[in-house]
């Protein structure tokens, strides 16, 4: 039997490409609230030394709210894009790679308001996200992995109009997988 244990992906030189996918949700128990955040991040990053990358992230995300009160429904669908950087530390090498990652963004957004009478509402706005993460690599071959990570994710939206300036702060747990490659001499 012969274990082959691949290396070279995370040293100093190599261009990592790929990006993930996130997906967080709440739900209040008993009254229908709840809260989806979904993410898709494309990223590219260099290894700056052996185990470390750093790099650039842009975040699509879709973020979904639902309240009740009252027998009525308020809706807020939240569309957005930001771009940042990001960091990740492989703790080890071989098949299977620990690593921690951190990323941010700044952008904008659109939203649409709905369940207050009979209209709905639309405001754009800036956001700024945060994430932190924990999670796995697990090597496909030389040049490839699919990764799982446990993560938080915290986004600010800052609302400026005519009659409104406010801010709503959303933070939550989620799961994030991704594919990326390693290309490297």
């Amino acid at each position: 039997m012969q274990v082959a244990v691949a290396q070279g992906q995370t040293n100093k030189g190599t261009l990592l490409v790929g990006g993930n996918v996130d997906f967080s949700s709440v739900a209040a128990a008993g009254n229908g609230d709840g809260k989806s955040l979904f993410v898709f991040s494309p990223t590219i990053g260099y290894f700056i030394i052996d185990k470390l990358a750093m790099g650039a992230n842009i975040d699509w995300t879709v973020l979904s709210t639902s309240v009740r009160s009252n027998n009525v429904t308020y809706t807020d669908a939240v569309g957005g894009f930001a771009i940042g950087p990001f960091a990740r530390y492989y703790f080890s090498e071989g098949n299977i790679r620990p690593y921690a990652n951190l990323n941010m963004g700044f952008g904008g957004a659109s939203s649409t308001s709905s369940g207050l009478g009979s209209s709905s509402t639309s405001s754009t706005h800036s956001i700024f996200n945060v994430g932190a993460g924990l999670g796995a690599a697990f090597m496909l071959s030389d040049h490839a992995s699919i990764d799982a990570q446990l993560k938080y994710s915290l986004q600010s939206q800052h609302y400026t109009g005519s009659s409104t300036d406010y801010s709503v702060v959303t933070g939550l747990f989620g799961l994030s997988v991704g594919l990326h490659a390693y290309l490297y001499k």
